[in-house]
């Protein structure tokens, strides 16, 4: 698939409490959205607990907010994202549609989300893929994450 631009939102350690929205992204209402790969990785002192990450996808009937990110360009000629990306949010946000990636794991291995290219979660038109923890970690723990995405 060729996109139009290809782009990155990051972010080190935070101190994770409750559920958590890692990163929620809306497609713009002309184009599409493929999650090219999504990480979390342990942040500083990272408590070593077992937890659940979960990429949902779907349309948005409830938001967890979160603040408005901007992604960066993984090459200068991309330009603007045209999709709207926030993260970092307490409040988890409501998809309409059932999860496509659920993944249990161990805070200080991380978890990777690396599809084959057949295998991509892509949202179109104004659709939005987001990343969660569902339920509140057992002890407070460092948290970090990433996620690449390409727009087409």
């Amino acid at each position: 698939m060729q996109f139009a631009g290809v782009y990155v939102y990051a972010q080190p350690g935070v101190n994770v409490t409750t559920s958590h929205e890692l990163w929620e992204i809306t497609a713009p209402t002309d184009r599409s959205v493929t999650i090219l790969r999504a990480s979390v990785f342990p942040g500083t002192d990272a408590t070593p607990t077992d937890e659940l990450l979960e990429i949902q996808i779907g349309i948005v009937s409830s938001s967890g907010g979160g603040s408005a990110q901007t992604p960066r360009a993984l090459h200068p000629n991309y330009g603007a994202v045209g999709a709207t990306v926030t993260g970092n949010s307490g409040t988890v946000s409501t998809l309409t549609a059932g999860h496509y990636f659920d993944d249990g794991f161990h805070v200080q291995n991380g978890s990777l989300y690396l599809p084959v290219p057949d295998e991509r979660v892509t949202v179109a038109g104004s659709d939005v893929v987001g990343a969660i923890i569902p339920t509140a970690p057992g002890a407070t723990t460092s948290l970090g994450w990433l996620v690449v995405f390409g727009v087409s």
